[in-house]
């Protein structure tokens, strides 16, 4: 395995560039230890002074490209410098292009003809680490889109990137923080001894440039009022970060007037960070020098760039503060000061795979045919789980066919690129027949899966779904419980916990069991059933998806806390009010679940209609989640809320009952504290009160368990 990796940005002088060069190189050097990884030289593009030139073989081979005239496109490659063979001693590529692929890059129409030879000549393409920003121009995004929907892997490195390429028509995306994150964290001892190469001050503000800055009058006096403005409300002496040309230009322009520090080139990306890491501020618009800031928690107040960069680096950050304009004036300055001393919460941020050359998983990992059985698609958590594991499994270079009991398709399927076949036209249609009815089901979903041949691997969710499968003769199935039967008898009338008692025995008896959280084997134990093998394995949860989703912007003007779980017994909304009557912050309760007339009533019965808001079942919750003050549960039992974790990867604090199960194996730690008793709405309304008055720091490394790349290793156990 010998990989390419280009362009080689190793001696640019600019800090990002060598940052991001050399942690993908030890990122793949982690993912492959095994591969040869190669910087390369890109060679100079021609007419420098005469880009008429340049410009007409661009478009000649953006023509080319898109009617797949291969030999034109090798052709006005070599008008470009680019010699037919570059690629010819490797087998895999990975493409960063400066990181960006946006619309005034001049080098944007040769890294797509270079792609599109790369796989023309059979070379397995990945493209990474990238902010996407082409400012709409059409042909670039026809371009862009034709040539990545051929690569074996892209992925993006922050939420707004990701939304965009999907809308211009890019299958497939991924999004990877910049693999800046992933380099190993320099110790405080470390950083003193860099540092201490450099005659700084013991305490300063750092300040950065932008790329929208240029060497011109205009972009002087916006930096000569940023630091006219900083000397007058920040008493501590300014080190200039210039790692570009233009900073370089402007600082030295400026140094006389304000006698500020210069750190510039030769000094080395490392020595950079040190320098950041132990400022107390950091002010400007660079985006490295801002994600440098963000991983040793130093506040920093970011400017606009020429892309949309820095909006996506506070985006995947969800860092408080919005990028500048440069010609904000003082009060804005100002005001993101004073936010900066209420102090600012930084989560950590991981990259959590850099698997980008897919075809290096196991042939036994990608050749594998999954049915996922399960009631519907209806608007609930367990159903939502179902089709995650397709889409995973999917993402992963499996076969999956997901079948359905009932044709009920609430959730949004349009992205779903695999088979979704119904057993029924309607809903319940042959529930009524009992086993007999279940019979009837077992034979269609047998007749459906021959149709696709052999599958390796059945996965059961939810009850009525477990029933059909009980009557299916496959090798390798598990069931997933997602829900504490436990605590679901005890709640019947005695006949009814008896006949629910004996299903759930028939159902498992002899099967293989996957529970959602730990406390469910517990549960099957205690009421005897005779499962062959139970395992815990987490809901896999796409932390890309959920928090791109969560970008989208909503149309309320007030401050709220949420409860988006549906409007079920369980749910216990009863208490949910109770306790919101007696809440004392002035927030609003948000509910996502659907009109129901028992729901209202309740809320009129308490007195509340002023100050709870219905919004009905949303296909994007997590827009809503994301900027709400607080998600509240207040469920008797639950399987694992997936809510609550959903709410955790946006950012977003949970108060919860410690109802079994799951909400204790969610909120571990410090997030324990905010844990109440079930059926108690004194305790739950004080303890929103306290979290809507506490900054409520989210360690990200306990949700770990719940990414789907971890929980996709376990489920591929599974697969004998």
């Amino acid at each position: 395995m010998k990989i390419a990796y280009f362009i080689n940005t190793f001696n640019s002088i600019n800090w990002g560039g060598q940052a991001t060069s050399n942690a993908i190189q030890y990122m793949l050097s982690k993912q492959y230890p095994e591969a040869e990884f190669v910087p390369l030289d890109m060679p100079q593009l021609p007419f420098k002074k005469m880009k008429i030139f340049r410009k007409y073989y661009e478009q000649e081979l953006i023509r080319a490209i898109m009617k797949d005239q291969t030999k034109d496109v090798f052709y006005f490659l070599k008008k470009m410098n680019i010699p037919s063979n570059i690629f010819e001693t490797f087998t895999h590529i990975c493409f960063n292009g400066e990181g960006a692929i946006h619309a005034k890059s001049g080098h944007i129409v040769v890294f797509m003809g270079l792609l599109y030879i790369a796989k023309k000549q059979g070379k397995v393409v990945a493209s990474v680490n990238q902010t996407i920003d082409l400012k709409h121009n059409k042909r670039l995004e026809l371009l862009i889109q034709k040539v990545y929907n051929t690569l074996d892997f892209v992925a993006v490195r922050e939420p707004v990137s990701l939304t965009y390429a999907k809308n211009i028509g890019i299958s497939g995306v991924h999004l990877i923080p910049d693999a800046v994150y992933g380099l190993p964290e320099l110790t405080d001892d470390i950083i003193e001894e860099r540092v201490s190469k450099f005659s700084l001050p013991k305490e300063y503000v750092a300040v950065t440039g932008s790329s929208i800055l240029k060497r011109d009058s205009i972009s002087l006096a916006y930096m000569k009022h940023l630091i006219t403005t900083i000397q007058k409300n920040i008493d501590l002496p300014i080190v200039f970060m210039a790692n570009a040309k233009t900073d370089i230009w402007l600082a030295h322009r400026l140094q006389k007037e304000f006698g500020f520090m210069i750190v510039e080139p030769p000094v080395k990306f490392m020595d950079a960070i040190a320098i950041i890491a132990r400022s107390k501020v950091l002010i400007g618009g660079r985006q490295h020098p801002n994600i440098f800031a963000y991983m040793y928690k130093v506040p920093f107040i970011p400017f606009k760039g020429n892309t949309f960069k820095n909006d996506g680096v506070v985006a995947l950050q969800n860092y408080p503060l919005k990028p500048l304009e440069w010609d904000s004036g003082e009060d804005k300055l100002k005001r993101s000061l004073e936010r900066i001393e209420e102090g600012i919460s930084f989560n950590k941020i991981k990259i959590e795979h850099f698997s980008i050359f897919p075809e290096h998983h196991t042939a036994k990992k990608r050749s594998k045919k999954l049915a996922i059985v399960v009631t519907n698609l209806a608007s609930s958590g367990a159903e939502k789980i179902a089709l995650t594991q397709a889409k995973l499994f999917r993402e992963y270079g499996h076969e999956v066919v997901l079948f359905l009991v009932d044709n009920i398709k609430k959730y949004d399927t349009s992205d779903c690129d695999f088979k979704i076949e119904t057993l029924s036209q309607g809903k319940n249609t042959y529930k009524v027949l009992g086993k007999v009815g279940d019979r009837i089901y077992a034979e269609i979903l047998k007749v459906k899966m021959n149709e696709y041949g052999t599958f390796d691997l059945v996965i059961s969710n939810l009850p009525r779904a477990d029933r059909v499968v009980k009557m299916l003769d496959h090798p390798n199935k598990y069931y997933v419980i997602h829900t504490s039967y436990k605590t679901e008898l005890e709640k019947f009338a005695n006949k009814r916990s008896g006949k629910k008692s004996k299903l759930y025995r028939y159902l498992y008896e002899g099967e293989n069991v996957i529970t959602v959280s730990k406390e469910i084997v517990s549960d099957l134990d205690q009421l005897q059933i005779p499962y062959k093998k139970a395992m815990t394995i987490y809901n896999p949860f796409s932390f890309e998806e959920i928090r791109s989703k969560g970008e989208e912007t909503i149309d309320l003007d007030f401050d709220y806390i949420i409860s988006p779980t549906a409007f079920r017994k369980e749910k216990r909304y009863d208490v949910m009010l109770d306790a919101f009557k007696q809440v004392k912050h002035p927030v609003k309760l948000l509910i996502l679940a659907n009109p129901d007339s028992k729901l209202e009533a309740m809320i009129r019965e308490r007195g509340l209609e002023e100050r709870v808001v219905m919004l009905g079942f949303q296909q994007n919750p997590y827009k809503y989640i994301k900027q709400a003050k607080l998600l509240v549960l207040s469920s008797e039992r639950e399987g694992l809320p997936t809510v609550m974790i959903e709410s955790l990867i946006l950012g977003t604090p949970v108060v919860a009952t410690n109802c079994p199960t799951g909400p204790s194996e969610i909120l571990t730690e410090e997030l324990a504290h905010w844990l109440v008793p079930v059926n108690d709405p004194a305790a739950l309304a004080q303890k929103i009160d306290e979290a809507l008055e506490t900054d409520i720091d989210i360690d990200e490394s306990i949700l770990e368990k719940f990414n789907k790349h971890t929980v996709y290793e376990q489920l591929c156990s599974l697969m004998v």
